[in-house]
């Protein structure tokens, strides 16, 4: 059990929605096992509402919180200071009240760059990226160091080519393309990776790209975790490919935004099993 009383630290999670979140999940069952007298919880703040909502939280004497859609670039505006990477990244989520300050940092990279080194992949040559918000920035700032090329794509052509401009300097030469069929499957048929940063294949039905793009040479991540087997991992086993789902950067993430909160890293692979007990439980409930 928890312990709950005067003295309990609060931690939380803002964004819209929220209720799908493992987080919490994740966050209580850490705080329980270290030892620390701290719960954290969900929060939905809507777009339009974000100014509130912050201001909400520091009334509330909330130490620490993790943000998500839609929320992970305009909480910028908001934040006292923000770390190096988070200078490039554009997007922040994961924060720290400090009582005088709220310190803005960007773990999911660290998730991305993590999961990664745990599967042994150091290096990538030509990566097809289908996102531009805020994880996919962190994405692309993670695939920096390990991948010689890679093709953005986005349903909003301008917020991808925003986003690869930012890397013109880069080692890693990154280019924007539109959205359509013809383009993304020329460019996936010589790449051997595929992330999927958007949120197609939560409704566990729709798939950013068809199966006969993917190739069994690939490796496919899906930041997706809720279902954990989207649509685009089954296709992507069906043709052969290694596949990566998105519960892993999750745990990467968490991890390290609670290493910022407490000083303390935790063991991500005894995360792992704990969540996959909890969400088989959950869908069988």
């Amino acid at each position: 059990m928890i312990r709950i009383d005067g003295s309990t630290q609060k931690y939380c999670l803002i964004g819209d929605p929220v209720k799908h979140s493992l987080s919490p999940i994740i966050m209580n069952k850490l705080f329980y096992e270290h030892g620390f007298n701290s719960i954290y919880f969900v929060c939905r703040v809507v777009k339009n509402r974000l100014r509130e909502g912050v201001a909400g939280l520091c009334a509330l004497d909330i130490k620490g919180f993790n943000v998500t859609i839609p929320h992970k670039v305009d909480i910028l505006r908001y934040l006292d200071s923000v770390s190096e990477d988070v200078l490039k990244i554009g997007a922040v989520n994961t924060v720290l009240n400090t009582g005088d300050q709220l310190i803005g940092y960007n773990t999911d990279w660290i998730g991305v760059a993590n999961t990664f080194k745990q599967f042994g992949f150091n290096r990538f040559g030509k990566c097809v990226l289908l996102g531009a918000g805020g994880a996919a920035r962190a994405v692309l700032f993670a695939l920096e160091e390990i991948c010689e090329e890679v093709i953005i794509f986005n349903r909003t052509f301008a917020r991808a080519f925003d986003l690869a401009s930012k890397y013109g300097d880069s080692r890693c030469r990154v280019t924007a393309k539109k959205w359509k069929k013809n383009i993304i499957r020329e460019e996936m048929l010589d790449s051997d990776l595929l992330i999927n940063a958007t949120s197609i294949g939560m409704d566990g039905v729709s798939t950013p790209i068809p199966k006969e793009f993917i190739t069994g040479n690939q490796v496919v991540f899906d930041l997706v975790y809720s279902p954990l087997n989207t649509p685009l991992l089954s296709n992507a086993c069906e043709k052969g490919a290694f596949v990566i789902d998105g519960l892993w950067m999750l745990i990467h993430q968490a991890a390290a935004a609670f290493n910022i909160w407490t000083g303390v890293y935790p063991e991500t692979s005894l995360i792992r099993e704990y969540l996959e007990g909890m969400m088989k439980w959950r869908d069988t409930a």
